[in-house]
């Protein structure tokens, strides 16, 4: 997603951004890993797993810091898949791999807001102070798992992800509403599509 330098390809003497590369290694790594491991030997999971991540590149690389924040939700939801595909392996790495999608830009949106919306003469202390709070609720999260799971016995899931949809959802509800009391954020969910450079 991030903007790179231009890097020039000897072979056919064109630039192209580095990003473009990396995506281009991104969606290699994706048809080996779907060919390979999640469907041995199929050609179709491996260009399936090319044609959706070229789908989730072209949507995401569009999402503003608002869009990040409003369907953060939408990887929240990706423990209904892993309850549902319990037992299935590809579902559940589908599903894991939904909410990892989300959470790295999420907090990247969340932190460059609560940084560009601070006093300047306090940004580091800001900075501190939230860095302590996603910490300290990340620890909660941990120690209200613990006990969730202990409450359900052996073996805990799926059963014990009940809960934590329930509390997904409804963190879900209140992310998409979020950016209507966050002002200072970009008016649109998603960027307007760059315009085409002129042909040299």
């Amino acid at each position: 997603m991030a903007r790179l330098p231009e890097v020039r390809i000897p072979l056919i003497n064109k630039t192209v951004g580095a990003e473009k590369i990396m995506q281009a290694g991104v969606l290699a790594l994706a048809a080996i890993w779907a060919g390979v491991r999640l469907f041995p030997g199929s050609l179709l999971a491996a260009a399936g797993a090319v044609a959706i991540g070229m789908a989730v590149i072209a949507v995401t690389s569009r999402l503003t810091n608002r869009g990040w924040i409003k369907f953060y939700g939408i990887g929240l939801m990706a423990a209904v898949g892993v309850a549902l595909s319990w037992g299935f392996y590809p579902g559940i790495f589908a599903s894991v791999m939904l909410l990892g999608l989300f959470v790295g830009p999420f907090v990247s949106a969340i932190t460059s807001y609560i940084s560009g919306n601070s006093d300047p003469k306090m940004v580091s202390q800001t900075f501190g102070v939230s860095s302590s709070l996603f910490n300290a609720l990340t620890s909660f999260g941990y120690g209200l798992l613990s006990a969730t799971t202990k409450a359900y016995g052996d073996p805990a899931f799926p059963s014990a992800l009940t809960p934590i949809i329930a509390v997904y959802v409804a963190a879900a509800i209140l992310f998409f509403f979020a950016p209507r009391w966050l002002p200072g954020l970009p008016e649109k969910s998603l960027r307007s599509p760059e315009p085409k450079k002129p042909a040299a």
